[in-house]
């Protein structure tokens, strides 16, 4: 239980209580929240989908800036130590 002493219970109780009544939901009324899911995906695929592109591009940008960043940084040293 030294785990318990770490937690900050303010935030761990009330999320672990949505979880579990959000997994009692999915358990005991699966048409129901099927449905409910369904529709808020196809909300979100709608009406925010320039904003999913717009993040996965801003990812990808960042990703190709830190790998130039370390290949230069690479090439940099492996050249010093050749010389």
């Amino acid at each position: 239980m030294n785990f318990l002493k770490k937690v900050d219970k303010a935030v761990f109780y009330p999320a672990a209580v949505i979880c579990i009544l959000f997994i009692a939901w999915m358990a005991l009324v699966p048409e129901s929240a099927g449905q409910t899911l369904n529709n808020a995906l196809n909300f979100i695929n709608s009406n925010f989908a320039w904003l999913y592109i717009l993040s996965i591009s801003a990812f990808v940008i960042v990703c190709l800036v830190i790998a130039s960043t370390f290949a230069e940084r690479n090439s940099q040293s492996f050249l010093e130590k050749r010389g």
